[in-house]
């Protein structure tokens, strides 16, 4: 059985590193207006809003 992928949504750009974000996903619940800051993957895995895989040290 597939996992159920969480929804994603950016409510507002707020600066050049942060983002409000809205997120829901139908076993853990929903947050409105979470704010998400740029950062540098330390381990990989995928990007929550684009899908894409990452890797230790990339950056958005």
């Amino acid at each position: 059985m597939e996992p159920v992928p969480a929804r994603i949504s950016i409510v507002e750009q707020l600066t050049s590193q942060t983002l409000s974000v809205y997120w829901s996903h139908p076993q853990s619940g929903h947050c409105a207006d979470q704010v998400w800051r740029k950062g540098v993957a330390r381990r990989p895995s995928f990007c929550a809003l684009r899908g894409m895989r990452i890797y230790p040290g990339d950056s958005p």
